[in-house]
């Protein structure tokens, strides 16, 4: 077992056959840091759950297991049923992907446990999801003595968050974020390293293509002579818009929760973030 990720948990119904007619997929994981949960522990006040990572998925997994504790109860026709949860779907399901993969393959049904938005909007796309790792090879000097002979990693890394996050277009469904960078090593030196990581999502295909090219163009004309720049990484998951057959099957849920009091409904804006 990798030490760096926990199990991924695997649930199937009594006399499971070799194929599900549902598959029931969640996550565990939670982008909080170590510690979040001891500061702001899970707690139910006024019939509300309150902790880190609740809305997330949280809320949905439980979700998922009152519903195979139903088909039990209810001494019905009992469908086959396989529960699966994700340990690092916040990091890229790196380990989990072949074996997602495989469950639905044998699978008639998959069901994301996506829960809807706070304002009731159903979640029923998915944009596709990017991952870049940059790396800016400089020129180390000392900024006293002799700066003019060094060529800084951390300004040429400067320029490309600028020029990454201008291809934003929230109207679009395409927004690019330079979540974490790191790079020199004391303040009077020319910075000789310096690393970034983006997260890009998108709706088309068309768009990643478009941002590629553009990081292409970058890396061939960097912004500070002399500055050699690295790429890996790229598209993880592509989008996955809704079908008519999905559409469909949201309005039976609509319905259903408009007799039930509960205030379900088509989202506007439908893009899952």
């Amino acid at each position: 077992m990798d030490p760096d990720f926990a199990p991924c948990l695997e649930f199937l119904s009594p006399g499971h056959a070799a194929e599900h007619d549902i598959l029931l997929l969640g996550h565990m994981d939670t982008v909080f840091p170590k510690g979040t949960a001891q500061a702001r522990p899970f707690h139910i006040d006024n019939n509300r759950a309150y902790g880190p990572g609740v809305m997330d998925m949280k809320s949905g997994a439980l979700f998922g297991l009152y519903l195979a504790h139903l088909f039990k109860e209810t001494g019905e026709a009992f469908p086959s049923i396989c529960f699966a949860l994700n340990s690092h779907e916040e990091l890229g399901s790196a380990r989990a992907r072949p074996w997602i993969e495989g469950l639905a393959r044998r699978s008639h049904i998959a069901l994301i446990l996506e829960p809807a938005r706070a304002n009731g909007d159903l979640v029923f796309e998915r944009k596709g999801s990017c991952r870049y790792n940059l790396t800016f090879h400089g020129k180390a000097a000392h900024s006293g003595v002799n700066p003019q002979d060094g060529a800084s990693a951390i300004n040429e890394l400067a320029h490309w968050i600028i020029e990454l996050h201008k291809l934003t277009d929230f109207d679009a469904g395409l927004n690019l974020n330079v979540g974490l960078v790191s790079g020199g090593t004391s303040v009077n030196a020319i910075a000789e390293l310096a690393e970034a990581k983006v997260d890009m999502r998108f709706v088309e295909n068309d768009q990643a293509l478009r941002v590629d090219e553009r990081i292409k163009a970058m890396v061939e004309h960097p912004f500070t002579d002399t500055v050699r720049t690295e790429i890996s990484g790229g598209i993880s998951r592509p989008p996955m818009n809704a079908s008519e057959e999905s559409l469909a099957f949201c309005r039976r849920i609509d319905a259903i929760a408009q007799k039930t009091g509960i205030a379900n409904r088509l989202a506007k804006n439908r893009w899952r973030i």
